[in-house]
């Protein structure tokens, strides 16, 4: 797998991280970055998000390096790697510091962008780096502190010029006699002069990874700011966003952050998956997240 995709020589371009830390009523999502306008300005921006509030951290290009083959992140003196990161932020409004370790990480059997992902022209490319691992240490937030022993963990990146127009993501992890994860992308994505609703998702439940995507002929039946229906083969996919709890970030249009979106880092989601007419999942979590853009902006 690659885990950067370097940024010499571009223009209207990003490249970001999605580290999300969950454990009982506690969530903490990490989003390094770095982006570059359409003169060719590069910056790098680290997006702090709990349910409940957002920061934003900047720093010059000379703080942040990353590595292609290898997860190995720096900001300043805060670090992002496979066996986990370490937080070392201050500014006028907030101080966070502490030391979050991760256990072995769940990568997917195959890319899952698929055929995509030598598709040319897409504007936004996504790879999951691991579906759960376990988490275990601290982060102080001024002065509260945030237990993560024996938590969840969730890896993703994104890169490309431009978040889609329109689209629905949600994550959600849990453990019960087992270790289950899935992750569903939805979205309109434009391909030259003209675009289609393509999804993405991984489910990994009872030791068993279930991919649904449109090259395996996967079709969005229903899709709207709370809900999402995907139909593959003998296979229906439905979720229902129950209760949101949005924080407002800040999403890549042209290389640079511009386009506010709001995601519930912690919200309350069913999720229920059919084989046939069988129900062969149904699942309500507390602890998923989900985030959904269905605002026409400029491009």
């Amino acid at each position: 797998m690659r885990y950067f995709h370097r940024i010499r020589n571009r223009k209207r371009f990003f490249e970001g991280w999605y580290f999300k830390h969950q454990k009982a009523d506690r969530s903490l999502a990490l989003i390094p970055a770095v982006f570059v306008d359409q003169k060719g300005h590069p910056t790098a921006v680290l997006q702090i998000l709990t349910p409940k509030q957002s920061w934003q951290f900047s720093f010059p290009l000379c703080e942040f390096s990353s590595e292609e083959d290898q997860l190995s992140i720096r900001m300043d003196r805060s670090y992002f790697t496979e066996r986990g990161c370490t937080l070392n932020l201050h500014n006028e409004e907030v101080t966070i510091e502490g030391r979050l370790d991760y256990g072995p990480l769940m990568m997917l059997d195959k890319d899952i962008m698929g055929p995509f992902r030598f598709w040319p022209g897409m504007e936004c490319r996504h790879g999951v780096i691991s579906l759960y691992h376990t988490v275990s240490g601290q982060i102080k937030i001024n002065e509260e502190t945030l237990d993560f022993e024996d938590g969840i963990g969730y890896i993703e990146m994104d890169w490309g010029k431009s978040f889609p127009k329109c689209y629905l993501w949600t994550h959600c992890a849990w453990k019960d006699d087992s270790e289950n994860s899935l992750m569903v992308a939805a979205a309109s994505i434009p391909i030259f002069k003209t675009s289609f609703k393509g999804c993405l998702s991984c489910l990994m439940i009872h030791q068993k990874q279930v991919v649904l995507a449109t090259y395996f002929g996967a079709r969005i039946m229903q899709m709207s700011e709370d809900r999402l229906v995907i139909h593959q083969n003998r296979l229906r996919l439905e979720i229902q966003c129950l209760q949101p709890r949005p924080v407002e970030l800040q999403a890549p249009k042209e290389g640079k952050l511009r386009i506010p979106v709001h995601e519930s880092l912690r919200c309350t989601v069913r999720y229920r998956l059919f084989e046939e007419k069988e129900c062969v999942l149904d699942v309500t979590q507390e602890e998923a997240s989900f985030e959904s853009v269905f605002l026409p902006f400029s491009r």
